[in-house]
Protein backbone atom coordinates (compact mmCIF):
# COMPACT_ATOMS: atom_id res chain seq x y z
CA UNK A 1 0.00 0.00 0.00
CA UNK A 2 2.90 2.36 0.84
CA UNK A 3 4.74 1.75 -2.42
CA UNK A 4 1.17 2.33 -4.12
CA UNK A 5 0.32 5.59 -3.03
CA UNK A 6 4.34 6.41 -3.05
CA UNK A 7 3.82 5.89 -6.97
CA UNK A 8 0.54 8.07 -7.19
CA UNK A 9 2.37 11.05 -5.19
CA UNK A 10 5.55 10.73 -7.39
CA UNK A 11 4.28 12.39 -10.14
CA UNK A 12 4.05 15.41 -8.37
CA UNK A 13 7.75 15.28 -8.41
CA UNK A 14 9.32 16.86 -11.45
CA UNK A 15 10.47 14.83 -14.17
CA UNK A 16 14.21 15.40 -13.34
CA UNK A 17 13.87 14.49 -10.14
CA UNK A 18 11.85 11.54 -10.81
CA UNK A 19 14.01 10.13 -13.40
CA UNK A 20 17.48 10.59 -11.33
CA UNK A 21 15.66 9.46 -8.14
CA UNK A 22 12.37 7.37 -8.41
CA UNK A 23 13.90 4.48 -7.91
CA UNK A 24 15.95 5.21 -5.00
CA UNK A 25 12.15 6.68 -3.43
CA UNK A 26 10.20 3.76 -4.27
CA UNK A 27 13.20 1.52 -2.79
CA UNK A 28 12.73 3.78 0.20
CA UNK A 29 9.31 3.51 0.88
CA UNK A 30 9.23 -0.51 0.01
CA UNK A 31 11.43 -0.75 3.35
CA UNK A 32 9.08 1.79 5.24
CA UNK A 33 6.27 -0.50 4.53
CA UNK A 34 8.33 -3.54 5.58
CA UNK A 35 9.32 -2.14 9.10
CA UNK A 36 5.55 -0.56 9.20
CA UNK A 37 4.02 -4.19 8.78
CA UNK A 38 6.36 -6.12 11.01
CA UNK A 39 5.47 -3.30 13.99
CA UNK A 40 1.68 -3.99 13.41
CA UNK A 41 -1.20 -2.03 14.77
CA UNK A 42 -1.78 1.25 12.83
CA UNK A 43 2.22 1.66 11.95
CA UNK A 44 0.92 0.87 8.24
CA UNK A 45 -1.95 4.02 7.94
CA UNK A 46 0.46 6.73 10.14
CA UNK A 47 2.97 5.61 7.33
CA UNK A 48 0.86 6.64 4.82
CA UNK A 49 -0.32 9.49 5.99
CA UNK A 50 3.73 10.41 6.50
CA UNK A 51 4.33 9.25 2.81
CA UNK A 52 1.02 12.06 1.70
CA UNK A 53 2.46 15.08 3.74
CA UNK A 54 6.33 14.40 3.05
CA UNK A 55 5.67 14.07 -0.18
CA UNK A 56 3.42 17.14 -0.74
CA UNK A 57 5.84 19.58 1.23
CA UNK A 58 9.13 17.92 -0.81
CA UNK A 59 7.56 17.95 -4.36
CA UNK A 60 6.77 21.55 -4.32
CA UNK A 61 10.03 22.41 -2.81
CA UNK A 62 11.64 20.69 -5.77
CA UNK A 63 8.98 21.87 -7.99
CA UNK A 64 10.43 25.50 -7.15
CA UNK A 65 13.77 24.74 -7.19
CA UNK A 66 13.45 23.10 -10.62
CA UNK A 67 11.53 26.68 -11.67
CA UNK A 68 14.62 28.21 -10.27
CA UNK A 69 16.88 25.97 -11.91
CA UNK A 70 15.67 26.37 -15.53
CA UNK A 71 14.42 29.77 -15.51
CA UNK A 72 16.61 31.22 -17.29
CA UNK A 73 16.12 32.49 -20.81
CA UNK A 74 18.01 34.57 -23.68
CA UNK A 75 15.72 37.19 -24.61
CA UNK A 76 14.86 37.10 -28.46
CA UNK A 77 16.47 39.82 -31.28
CA UNK A 78 14.66 42.63 -31.71
CA UNK A 79 14.39 42.00 -35.18
CA UNK A 80 12.75 38.52 -34.50
CA UNK A 81 10.02 40.62 -32.00
CA UNK A 82 9.35 42.99 -34.94
CA UNK A 83 8.42 40.26 -37.16
CA UNK A 84 6.24 38.83 -34.54
CA UNK A 85 4.20 41.91 -33.58
CA UNK A 86 3.75 43.05 -36.93
CA UNK A 87 0.31 41.07 -37.58
CA UNK A 88 -1.46 43.18 -34.35
CA UNK A 89 -0.20 45.66 -35.64
CA UNK A 90 -1.77 45.57 -39.03
CA UNK A 91 -5.04 44.92 -37.03
CA UNK A 92 -4.44 48.01 -35.36
CA UNK A 93 -3.47 50.28 -38.20
CA UNK A 94 -6.67 48.43 -40.00
CA UNK A 95 -9.10 50.44 -37.26
CA UNK A 96 -6.96 54.15 -37.75
CA UNK A 97 -6.00 55.98 -40.30
CA UNK A 98 -2.05 56.03 -40.68
CA UNK A 99 -1.29 59.57 -41.79
CA UNK A 100 -4.15 59.70 -44.07
CA UNK A 101 -2.42 56.94 -46.57
CA UNK A 102 -6.07 55.28 -46.66
CA UNK A 103 -5.22 51.87 -47.55
CA UNK A 104 -2.37 51.85 -49.25
CA UNK A 105 0.33 51.49 -46.32
CA UNK A 106 -1.69 49.60 -44.45
CA UNK A 107 -1.90 46.78 -47.75
CA UNK A 108 1.30 47.46 -48.52
CA UNK A 109 2.23 46.27 -45.02
CA UNK A 110 -0.01 43.31 -45.26
CA UNK A 111 1.30 41.98 -48.93
CA UNK A 112 5.35 42.63 -47.18
CA UNK A 113 4.70 40.49 -44.28
CA UNK A 114 2.94 38.02 -46.32
CA UNK A 115 6.19 38.06 -48.76
CA UNK A 116 8.61 37.63 -45.65
CA UNK A 117 6.02 34.64 -44.65
CA UNK A 118 6.38 32.71 -47.72
CA UNK A 119 9.47 33.01 -48.44
CA UNK A 120 11.50 33.48 -45.44
CA UNK A 121 9.63 30.75 -43.25
CA UNK A 122 11.10 27.76 -46.09
CA UNK A 123 14.35 29.97 -46.14
CA UNK A 124 15.08 29.62 -42.02
CA UNK A 125 13.51 26.23 -42.49
CA UNK A 126 15.72 24.78 -45.01
CA UNK A 127 19.18 26.63 -43.09
CA UNK A 128 18.44 25.40 -39.67
CA UNK A 129 15.78 22.79 -39.74
CA UNK A 130 13.51 25.02 -37.24
CA UNK A 131 10.30 26.64 -37.73
CA UNK A 132 11.29 30.92 -36.74
CA UNK A 133 10.08 31.95 -33.50
CA UNK A 134 8.56 35.48 -35.09
CA UNK A 135 6.15 33.10 -37.55
CA UNK A 136 4.58 31.09 -34.42
CA UNK A 137 1.45 33.90 -33.95
CA UNK A 138 0.85 34.08 -37.67
CA UNK A 139 1.30 30.05 -37.74
CA UNK A 140 -2.13 29.76 -35.04
CA UNK A 141 -3.95 32.59 -36.85
CA UNK A 142 -4.09 30.65 -40.43
CA UNK A 143 -4.46 27.79 -38.34
CA UNK A 144 -7.71 28.38 -37.54
CA UNK A 145 -8.66 30.14 -40.07
CA UNK A 146 -7.61 27.41 -42.72
CA UNK A 147 -9.54 25.05 -40.25
CA UNK A 148 -12.63 27.71 -40.47
CA UNK A 149 -13.23 27.63 -44.17
CA UNK A 150 -12.59 23.79 -44.32
CA UNK A 151 -15.14 23.68 -41.61
CA UNK A 152 -17.55 25.66 -43.70
CA UNK A 153 -17.01 24.10 -46.81
CA UNK A 154 -17.37 20.66 -45.23
CA UNK A 155 -21.43 22.34 -43.73
CA UNK A 156 -21.83 23.15 -47.22
CA UNK A 157 -21.52 19.50 -48.84
CA UNK A 158 -23.55 18.29 -45.97
CA UNK A 159 -26.34 20.32 -46.95
CA UNK A 160 -25.60 19.34 -50.58
CA UNK A 161 -25.93 16.04 -49.57
CA UNK A 162 -29.19 16.54 -47.50
CA UNK A 163 -27.62 15.58 -44.22
CA UNK A 164 -28.15 18.93 -43.00
CA UNK A 165 -31.56 21.57 -43.37
CA UNK A 166 -30.67 23.84 -45.92
CA UNK A 167 -31.57 26.74 -43.52
CA UNK A 168 -28.69 26.22 -41.61
CA UNK A 169 -27.06 29.38 -41.97
CA UNK A 170 -23.52 29.06 -40.21
CA UNK A 171 -21.18 26.51 -40.86
CA UNK A 172 -20.31 25.62 -37.00
CA UNK A 173 -21.47 21.42 -37.53
CA UNK A 174 -18.89 21.44 -40.53
CA UNK A 175 -16.54 23.44 -38.22
CA UNK A 176 -17.33 21.26 -35.01
CA UNK A 177 -16.84 17.84 -36.61
CA UNK A 178 -13.47 18.80 -38.29
CA UNK A 179 -12.38 20.33 -34.77
CA UNK A 180 -12.90 17.14 -33.05
CA UNK A 181 -11.26 15.10 -36.05
CA UNK A 182 -8.21 17.53 -35.76
CA UNK A 183 -7.91 17.71 -31.87
CA UNK A 184 -8.34 13.69 -30.94
CA UNK A 185 -5.69 12.93 -34.16
CA UNK A 186 -2.77 15.57 -33.04
CA UNK A 187 -3.11 14.65 -29.57
CA UNK A 188 -2.83 10.61 -30.38
CA UNK A 189 -0.60 11.60 -32.43
CA UNK A 190 1.92 13.74 -30.66
CA UNK A 191 1.72 12.39 -27.26
CA UNK A 192 1.38 9.16 -28.10
CA UNK A 193 3.88 7.20 -25.40
CA UNK A 194 3.70 10.44 -23.22
CA UNK A 195 3.26 9.90 -19.49
CA UNK A 196 1.93 13.36 -18.19
CA UNK A 197 2.01 15.28 -15.12
CA UNK A 198 -0.68 15.91 -12.51
CA UNK A 199 -0.87 19.23 -13.36
CA UNK A 200 -1.88 18.44 -16.76
CA UNK A 201 -4.16 16.25 -15.84
CA UNK A 202 -5.56 18.54 -12.74
CA UNK A 203 -5.93 21.83 -15.58
CA UNK A 204 -7.73 18.69 -17.59
CA UNK A 205 -10.13 18.29 -14.87
CA UNK A 206 -10.89 21.86 -13.88
CA UNK A 207 -11.92 22.20 -17.54
CA UNK A 208 -14.50 19.58 -17.27
CA UNK A 209 -15.13 20.88 -13.45
CA UNK A 210 -15.71 24.17 -14.13
CA UNK A 211 -17.91 23.94 -17.40
CA UNK A 212 -20.39 21.03 -14.97
CA UNK A 213 -20.59 24.20 -12.31
CA UNK A 214 -21.60 26.55 -14.95
CA UNK A 215 -23.99 24.67 -16.44
CA UNK A 216 -25.12 23.83 -13.15
CA UNK A 217 -25.93 27.36 -11.91
CA UNK A 218 -27.15 28.52 -14.93
CA UNK A 219 -29.94 25.73 -15.60
CA UNK A 220 -30.59 26.23 -11.36
CA UNK A 221 -30.77 30.44 -12.32
CA UNK A 222 -33.80 29.70 -15.25
CA UNK A 223 -36.88 30.80 -14.38
CA UNK A 224 -39.94 28.43 -14.54
CA UNK A 225 -41.82 30.66 -17.97
CA UNK A 226 -38.23 30.61 -19.43
CA UNK A 227 -38.22 27.78 -22.42
CA UNK A 228 -35.84 25.90 -20.97
CA UNK A 229 -34.53 23.35 -24.30
CA UNK A 230 -33.76 26.42 -26.21
CA UNK A 231 -31.69 27.85 -23.70
CA UNK A 232 -29.66 24.98 -22.79
CA UNK A 233 -28.90 24.27 -26.32
CA UNK A 234 -27.30 27.50 -26.51
CA UNK A 235 -25.48 27.55 -23.71
CA UNK A 236 -24.20 23.82 -24.68
CA UNK A 237 -23.51 25.45 -28.00
CA UNK A 238 -21.06 28.27 -26.77
CA UNK A 239 -19.79 25.85 -24.00
CA UNK A 240 -18.63 23.31 -26.95
CA UNK A 241 -17.36 26.26 -29.14
CA UNK A 242 -14.94 27.56 -26.47
CA UNK A 243 -13.45 24.10 -25.40
CA UNK A 244 -13.48 22.84 -29.17
CA UNK A 245 -11.58 26.10 -30.11
CA UNK A 246 -8.91 26.37 -27.44
CA UNK A 247 -8.22 22.15 -27.33
CA UNK A 248 -8.04 22.36 -31.16
CA UNK A 249 -5.22 25.53 -30.65
CA UNK A 250 -3.66 23.66 -27.64
CA UNK A 251 -2.93 20.48 -30.00
CA UNK A 252 -1.77 22.93 -32.86
CA UNK A 253 1.13 24.01 -30.66
CA UNK A 254 2.28 21.02 -29.28
CA UNK A 255 3.95 20.66 -32.82
CA UNK A 256 6.48 24.10 -31.72
CA UNK A 257 7.17 22.91 -28.29
CA UNK A 258 9.74 20.76 -29.30
CA UNK A 259 11.89 23.30 -30.96
CA UNK A 260 10.36 26.37 -28.69
CA UNK A 261 8.90 25.22 -25.24
CA UNK A 262 6.54 27.78 -23.59
CA UNK A 263 6.74 30.10 -26.77
CA UNK A 264 4.66 27.80 -28.45
CA UNK A 265 2.16 29.77 -26.40
CA UNK A 266 2.09 32.08 -29.53
CA UNK A 267 0.02 29.81 -31.80
CA UNK A 268 -2.52 29.69 -29.08
CA UNK A 269 -1.95 33.05 -28.59
CA UNK A 270 -2.30 33.75 -32.88
CA UNK A 271 -5.28 31.38 -33.14
CA UNK A 272 -7.35 33.11 -30.47
CA UNK A 273 -6.59 36.34 -32.11
CA UNK A 274 -9.83 35.70 -34.66
CA UNK A 275 -11.56 36.81 -31.15
CA UNK A 276 -9.90 40.13 -31.43
CA UNK A 277 -11.32 40.70 -35.16
CA UNK A 278 -15.14 39.69 -33.71
CA UNK A 279 -16.69 42.74 -32.52
CA UNK A 280 -19.03 40.98 -30.02
CA UNK A 281 -16.18 38.86 -28.28
CA UNK A 282 -14.09 41.65 -27.79
CA UNK A 283 -16.54 43.90 -26.56
CA UNK A 284 -19.13 41.39 -24.81
CA UNK A 285 -21.83 43.31 -26.22
CA UNK A 286 -22.55 45.50 -28.82
CA UNK A 287 -20.57 48.98 -28.06
CA UNK A 288 -20.85 50.57 -31.60
CA UNK A 289 -22.85 53.38 -30.09
CA UNK A 290 -20.54 54.55 -27.66
CA UNK A 291 -17.97 57.08 -28.95
CA UNK A 292 -14.83 55.49 -27.17
CA UNK A 293 -15.68 51.94 -29.01
CA UNK A 294 -12.58 52.44 -31.39
CA UNK A 295 -9.97 53.37 -28.99
CA UNK A 296 -11.15 51.16 -26.63
CA UNK A 297 -10.72 48.18 -29.49
CA UNK A 298 -7.57 49.35 -30.29
CA UNK A 299 -6.65 49.09 -26.93
CA UNK A 300 -7.46 45.72 -26.70
CA UNK A 301 -5.97 44.73 -30.20
CA UNK A 302 -3.14 46.13 -29.14
CA UNK A 303 -2.64 44.05 -26.01
CA UNK A 304 -3.49 40.69 -27.31
CA UNK A 305 -1.51 40.84 -30.75
CA UNK A 306 1.11 43.45 -29.95
CA UNK A 307 2.32 43.47 -26.32
CA UNK A 308 1.61 40.20 -25.63
CA UNK A 309 3.74 38.48 -28.09
CA UNK A 310 6.94 41.34 -27.29
CA UNK A 311 6.53 40.64 -23.70
CA UNK A 312 7.09 36.25 -24.10
CA UNK A 313 9.81 37.00 -26.43
CA UNK A 314 11.60 39.48 -24.37
CA UNK A 315 10.66 37.81 -20.95
CA UNK A 316 14.04 36.28 -19.55
CA UNK A 317 12.58 34.04 -17.05
CA UNK A 318 9.97 30.86 -17.28
CA UNK A 319 8.02 33.26 -14.59
CA UNK A 320 8.31 36.36 -16.69
CA UNK A 321 6.77 34.45 -19.56
CA UNK A 322 4.04 33.43 -17.40
CA UNK A 323 3.09 36.69 -16.72
CA UNK A 324 3.46 37.62 -20.19
CA UNK A 325 1.07 35.46 -21.13
CA UNK A 326 -1.76 35.46 -18.15
CA UNK A 327 -1.70 39.37 -17.28
CA UNK A 328 -2.48 40.31 -20.39
CA UNK A 329 -5.38 37.58 -20.82
CA UNK A 330 -6.86 38.45 -17.46
CA UNK A 331 -6.87 42.19 -18.86
CA UNK A 332 -8.54 41.27 -22.00
CA UNK A 333 -10.95 38.92 -20.38
CA UNK A 334 -11.85 41.49 -17.24
CA UNK A 335 -12.04 44.49 -19.50
CA UNK A 336 -14.71 42.92 -22.03
CA UNK A 337 -17.14 42.32 -19.35
CA UNK A 338 -16.70 45.79 -17.00
CA UNK A 339 -16.04 48.19 -19.48
CA UNK A 340 -19.54 47.69 -20.92
CA UNK A 341 -21.17 47.67 -17.43
CA UNK A 342 -18.66 51.36 -17.32
CA UNK A 343 -19.81 52.91 -20.37
CA UNK A 344 -23.38 52.03 -20.85
CA UNK A 345 -26.49 53.54 -19.03
CA UNK A 346 -27.57 51.10 -16.73
CA UNK A 347 -26.53 47.47 -15.68
CA UNK A 348 -25.83 45.12 -18.20
CA UNK A 349 -25.38 41.63 -16.87
CA UNK A 350 -22.75 39.95 -19.09
CA UNK A 351 -24.94 36.93 -20.58
CA UNK A 352 -24.05 32.96 -19.69
CA UNK A 353 -22.76 32.26 -23.18
CA UNK A 354 -19.93 35.11 -23.02
CA UNK A 355 -18.92 34.30 -19.51
CA UNK A 356 -18.56 30.00 -20.10
CA UNK A 357 -16.41 31.16 -23.12
CA UNK A 358 -14.28 33.85 -21.42
CA UNK A 359 -13.69 31.06 -18.58
CA UNK A 360 -13.03 27.94 -21.43
CA UNK A 361 -10.35 30.73 -22.48
CA UNK A 362 -8.66 31.26 -19.98
CA UNK A 363 -8.57 27.42 -18.83
CA UNK A 364 -7.41 26.67 -22.29
CA UNK A 365 -4.24 28.84 -21.48
CA UNK A 366 -3.54 26.98 -18.34
CA UNK A 367 -4.03 23.71 -20.55
CA UNK A 368 -1.54 25.18 -22.82
CA UNK A 369 0.72 26.21 -20.37
CA UNK A 370 1.16 23.02 -18.24
CA UNK A 371 1.15 21.04 -21.17
CA UNK A 372 4.18 22.88 -22.80
CA UNK A 373 5.52 23.29 -19.47
CA UNK A 374 5.88 19.48 -18.97
CA UNK A 375 7.10 18.69 -22.59
CA UNK A 376 9.65 21.26 -22.31
CA UNK A 377 10.99 19.85 -18.94
CA UNK A 378 10.61 16.41 -20.56
CA UNK A 379 12.73 17.09 -23.29
CA UNK A 380 15.33 18.70 -21.13
CA UNK A 381 15.68 16.22 -18.72
CA UNK A 382 15.95 13.34 -21.83
CA UNK A 383 18.85 15.47 -23.13
CA UNK A 384 20.55 15.41 -19.58
CA UNK A 385 20.09 11.56 -18.86
CA UNK A 386 21.57 10.94 -23.00
CA UNK A 387 24.31 13.31 -22.70
CA UNK A 388 25.36 11.56 -19.15
CA UNK A 389 24.93 7.95 -20.83
CA UNK A 390 27.38 9.03 -23.86
CA UNK A 391 29.94 10.71 -21.23
CA UNK A 392 32.81 8.47 -21.28
CA UNK A 393 32.87 6.53 -17.86
CA UNK A 394 36.12 6.92 -15.67
CA UNK A 395 38.50 3.85 -15.54
CA UNK A 396 38.78 1.64 -12.32
CA UNK A 397 41.99 0.42 -13.29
Amino acid sequence: MAERIYRVLMWLYPVEHRLAYGELMLQHARDLGREARQRGGWQVSILCLRLVTDALRNAGIEQWEAIMTNNRFSPAPWLTVLLAAIPGLMVVSSRVNLMQLGQVLPRLVAYGYLAILVIGVPIVWYRQRRFPAWALLPAGFIFWQVVFLAGYSLTQLLKSLGWLSPYWEDGMVGFALLEICLTIGLAVLILRGQRLSASVWLASGAIVLVNLLLAILFIGNLSASFNMVPAVLILVYNMAIGLLDGLLLVVAGLLAVRQHGTLAMLVVIGGFGYMCLDSDFISGFRLNEWAGYTAYVICMYTLWLVVTPIAILRARTRLGRLLAVFIPVGIFLIARIVVPNLVLAGWYQMPWGDIVLSVNVLLNFMLAWVLYSHLERTMHAEEMVATVEQSPQPSLS
